[in-house]
C-alpha cells in the first residue's frame, strides 16, 4: 500500500540539505517540536549499509547536535527509518533514490530471513521536497519487500 499527501513541516526542523539522502527521525512528519522527535533504533544501520554502498546521507541534526532518543520494535513488522529526498537529488543523480531503496529492500530482506513470505511487512516512509515548488509530500509504504522498488517511480512522478 503507497499513501501519498501533502504535508507541512515547521521550517526550523526541514532539512536544508537538498543533495544527499537524510535519515528521519520516525515521527518527524507529526510534531513541531523537536524535543519529541525520535529515531527507530534501526537508523545507524540502516546509514551505514548507505555508506558502505556509496550513498552519501546523514541523520538529521537540529541546532548541529543529533537526536539521542531511540525506540525499539517488538513486533513481526519491520518499520524502517524515514528518509527525505529533494527533488533535486533526482536531477543531479537520478539512480540514487533507486540505489537506497536498494539498500533499504536487502536489509529488509536479511531481517526478515526466514519468515514466510506473506507474513513479511516492510513499513517505511519517505519525505519528499519539490525544489521548484517548495511542497513536502509524504509517501508512505507498507507492504511487502518486493514493492519497495517501484516507489522510485513515485518519488520520480511527484517532482515531474
Amino acid at each position: 500500500m503507497v499513501n501519498i499527501e501533502q504535508i507541512s513541516i515547521d521550517e526550523i526542523l526541514q532539512p536544508d540539505e537538498d543533495q544527499r539522502i537524510i535519515l528521519l527521525p520516525q515521527n518527524y512528519e507529526l510534531t513541531n517540536n523537536k524535543e519529541d522527535l525520535f529515531f527507530n533504533e534501526e537508523i545507524k544501520t540502516v546509514s551505514k549499509m548507505f555508506s558502505l554502498n556509496s550513498l552519501d546521507n546523514f541523520i538529521i541534526k537540529f541546532d548541529g547536535e543529533e537526536i539521542d532518543s531511540y525506540i525499539a520494535q517488538k513486533s513481526g513488522e519491520i518499520i524502517l527509518p524515514s528518509i527525505f529526498v529533494s527533488s533535486l537529488i533526482l536531477t543531479e543523480n537520478p539512480q540514487l533514490v533507486s540505489v537506497a531503496l536498494g539498500v533499504i529492500s536487502n536489509y529488509a530482506t536479511t531481517l526478515l530471513k526466514g519468515i514466510p513470505k506473506r507474513n513479511q511487512t516492510v513499513e517505511f516512509k519517505i519525505i519528499n521536497k519539490n525544489s521548484k515548488t517548495k511542497k513536502l509530500s509524504k509517501i508512505e509504504y507498507k507492504g511487502n519487500i518486493e514493492g519497495i522498488s517501484e516507489l522510485a517511480k513515485v518519488v520520480k512522478e511527484l517532482n515531474k
